[in-house]
């Protein structure tokens, strides 16, 4: 994550929200999650022992890297700049989410 530059909170939102999930033949589980301008990919190990994921990998691939030369409407217009990291939405989301979760587990605590 650090290599590649991709912030946790975004490798968590795409294991919690993912648009597409493949379980592969070793055991592991690829994550993919639509960005701007891509995909973000996130494989993971399932621990079931101690009900935890371990990222193994993660990396952004953006939908024109698929094509041997990135296509535009005009001859004229040029590539518009892509945005990387989470916009206000998508860390809001994330923040809820979050929340929801510790919720769940205090209420859980609290009717035991």
């Amino acid at each position: 994550m650090l290599e590649r530059q991709i912030p946790e909170e975004l490798v968590i939102w795409t294991v919690l929200t993912p648009d597409r999930t493949y379980f592969e033949d070793d055991g592991d589980t690829k994550f993919i999650r639509r960005m701007d301008g891509g995909n973000i990919h996130v494989v993971c190990k399932p621990l079931p022992e101690e009900e935890k994921w371990l990222v193994k990998s993660v990396w952004f691939r953006p939908l024109n890297e698929r094509r041997q030369r990135p296509r535009y409407k005009s001859a004229v217009a040029s590539p518009q700049p892509q945005k990387s990291g989470l916009n206000k939405v998508d860390f809001w989301l994330i923040v809820a989410t979050f929340g929801l979760i510790i919720l769940g587990i205090v209420l859980y605590a609290l009717t035991r």
